[in-house]
């Protein structure tokens, strides 16, 4: 029996993706989720926009499986602020699926340089 939920393949790229964007930049240092969102939106230049909210969730998963810790402080106004830490098991995770994500990127460069047509223009026109 098929499910009627669709699973996409740009969803899960995106997933993968913000995984190693957020816990690359926990690398950096410990910052809260506000923080990370504000670096990815500059430092992508707008192209991998993100939601605060959706950043978050994120993160959370990743302290439920032992990649990231969070602790809590209230700023000046008292508003509380989670920064999170990414913890040993979270780096080894990190170097995981940056290396699954490096390899399939190369083999689908390979495959489409191999079958497309080698122009002057920009591969993506020819798609």
């Amino acid at each position: 029996m098929k499910s009627n939920k669709k699973v996409s393949f740009s969803n899960h790229a995106r997933l993968l993706m913000t995984e190693i964007l957020a816990l690359s930049l926990l690398l950096e240092q410990d910052q809260s989720d506000y923080q990370m969102k504000e670096k990815l939106d500059s430092k992508s230049k707008g192209m991998f926009p993100s939601k605060q909210i959706d950043l978050f969730i994120l993160l959370y998963g990743l302290q439920q499986k032992k990649y990231v810790s969070m602790k809590k402080f209230r700023n000046e106004k008292q508003a509380v602020r989670h920064y999170f830490h990414i913890e040993p098991a979270g780096v080894a995770y990190l170097n995981e699926i940056k290396q699954e994500y490096f390899s399939m990127h190369n083999a689908m460069t390979t495959v489409l340089e191999s079958i497309m047509p080698q122009t002057k223009e920009d591969p993506a026109q020819n798609i």
